[in-house]
């Protein structure tokens, strides 16, 4: 095989300001500027892109799932035709506004794990890799952190309810605001069953886990409020028992009654724990005092006001409310890995495209005026056409000038969707 440096010089091609030959083409797009090179005499220029803002979208599993279905002509649900065209609509929509440096729809650990226990993990990586440009929100053990680390600090200082200033930003790995490059570059890795045991394992035993508590709101009826106040009292003390497991395992290890793991270095509750301890040390509490104060806090109603928390609990309190309504089947097994994630993710969102099931929770109140306060506008596939709506209005608002920038930059077919993704490759057993 022969690399010809020329070939990383694509199209569009101007005239060359040196040799004057219609060769001079794009080299690279890192982000805030571009590279055009002649592809005869090698001249190399240095443009400056002008700054862009894109809006933030999130896309559920279900949603990356039903878009890789209507692509991927080596499932069977394909070939089967059972897959709606709306689906393969959105995607057209969707590709086209993220090609346009328009939007951007970061992934998530979420993907990932809902990826991994299906027989298409690749095909649906390959996809939600696709539309996000390299973007990816940072674990949902870290968002939490970061808000309960602001919170700790806002009660030290006597906030009874603070304001947070919630960024996408501050919680996404790789910029979201930045001009894709024309390819993207991923590594495989190899995953050990025994992730993929634990991962069913840990969805099956959420969703019996639902189920023992949705009967018991189905024979104790609690109103909302109750639900909201039990279950944002039960974060704290869960933080607090699963530091003190900790305590213990480490004991035995220590003692030779268990062999030592990687868990012992941390489980995403003694982390936390040890970030709201350095947090409420760095507003002045002495070394002594660290330990009853964070108890203290975890007893407090400043959790009330945490963001992920309250989002959490409401949809927690909304299920309980069905369930004392008369509601005989709990929820899908998926709800509460949607719950983890709209709970998280929303308040960073300018737009999320969720199930439907999650979605006619959070159209119901008081969860209506709780994501109104975030700006987020919330859609699912039974109000798709409002989606729609939502991605024209996004490229109506594009200047004239943007455009033409995409045009130079990318050519003028740039923004045609990507419809041949699954057919380059076989996706089927990977």
């Amino acid at each position: 095989m022969r690399i010809d440096p020329r070939d990383f010089i694509a199209p569009p091609f101007q005239a060359c300001p040196q040799c004057h030959r219609e060769s001079f083409g794009v080299l690279m797009i890192p982000g805030q500027h571009y590279v055009r090179r002649c592809r005869e005499c090698r001249h190399t220029a240095r443009i400056q892109l002008p700054p862009i803002r894109k809006t933030v979208i999130y896309l559920d599993q279900f949603a990356i799932s039903n878009m890789m279905l209507a692509l991927n002509p080596a499932t069977d649900a394909h070939r089967a035709r059972r897959v709606d065209p709306a689906w393969l609509q959105l995607f057209r929509r969707l590709d086209h506004v993220a090609k346009v440096q328009l939007v951007v729809c970061p992934d998530s650990g979420f993907h990932w794990d809902e990826s991994l226990v299906s027989p298409y993990y690749s095909a649906l990586r390959r996809l939600y890799e696709l539309l996000s440009g390299g973007a990816t929100f940072r674990d949902a053990s870290y968002i939490e952190q970061f808000q309960l680390i602001f919170a700790a600090k806002a009660w030290m200082s006597g906030q009874s309810a603070p304001g947070f200033d919630l960024h996408a930003r501050d919680v996404v790995d790789g910029e979201l605001d930045r001009w894709w490059e024309k390819f993207q570059i991923t590594a495989n890795m190899n995953i050990p069953p025994e992730w993929l045991d634990d991962l069913r394992c840990e969805r099956d035993r959420a969703h019996e886990i639902m189920g023992e508590v949705f009967e018991r709101w189905q024979q104790e009826r609690p109103s909302f409020e109750d639900v909201f106040s039990e279950e944002v009292r039960a974060y704290g003390q869960q933080l607090l028992r699963g530091y003190l497991q900790h305590l213990q395992r480490f004991h035995r290890v220590l003692t030779g009654q268990e062999a030592p793991s990687l868990e012992l270095l941390g489980t995403p509750p003694v982390r936390t724990l040890h970030e709201i301890r350095d947090a409420l040390r760095e507003s002045g509490v002495e070394e002594q005092d660290l330990w009853p104060k964070t108890a203290e806090f975890l007893a407090s109603t400043a959790l009330t006001h945490v963001p992920f928390l309250r989002l959490r609990c409401m949809l927690f309190a909304a299920v309980a409310r069905k369930a004392a309504a008369g509601q005989q089947r709990p929820p899908s097994r998926g709800f509460a890995t949607d719950a983890l994630m709209v709970s998280c993710l929303l308040p960073y969102c300018e737009a999320m495209l969720v199930d439907n099931g999650i979605a006619a929770y959070l159209a119901e109140q008081p969860l209506v005026s709780e994501v109104q306060r975030y700006g987020t506008q919330v859609f699912s596939f039974n109000t798709r056409d409002g989606f729609f709506g939502f991605l024209d209005r996004i490229e109506a608002g594009a200047s004239p000038e943007h455009l033409e920038m995409v045009r130079t930059v990318y050519g003028p077919d740039w923004g045609q969707p990507f419809e041949t993704v699954y057919q380059q490759e076989d996706h089927e057993n990977l």
